[in-house]
């Protein structure tokens, strides 16, 4: 069994945008997280390098200081992939295709129409969740 340590950083939103995603969407968001949340929004350029594997970028946020979540439309085609991330506590927004192919701005905007509904599914007990397009969180099983 693991112990979660960093349950106090819970009620922080740390968000890491995945390279599948605009940067543009972190630097919108971030903030508002910092002065709202006392959270952050970080782009993966911005905090690691684009050849990171999606296993090394697990296990890095993982040890971090920051619980963090993850926003990306990876689907995980790959099953280590996916094991990877089970063995870790970060939590996973994983948005459909239809959110993903709206403009930046709708995208920008239903993120914050729903700030408190995903700040609500962060701190809740479930890790892994599908987003829909406006922006709803729905729980996604491990």
């Amino acid at each position: 069994m693991r112990v979660n340590l960093k349950a106090g950083f819970y009620d922080r939103m740390h968000l890491l945008i995945e390279n599948n995603l605009s940067p543009l969407i972190a630097k919108i968001l971030h903030p508002y997280l910092l002065q709202e949340l006392q959270g952050q929004a970080v782009h993966l350029s911005e905090k690691y390098s684009r050849t990171i594997t999606d296993a090394e970028l697990f296990r890095n946020l993982d040890n971090d200081e920051y619980q963090w979540t993850i926003l990306s439309i990876d689907r995980f085609s790959n099953s280590g992939e996916k094991h990877a991330l089970r063995q870790t506590q970060l939590k996973y927004i994983n948005p459909n295709r239809t959110f993903s192919r709206q403009s930046l701005h709708i995208q920008v905007a239903r993120i914050f129409l729903n700030m408190d509904h995903w700040q609500d599914c962060i701190n809740g007990p479930n890790y892994w969740f599908k987003c829909n397009a406006n922006g709803k969180l729905t729980v996604i099983p491990r």
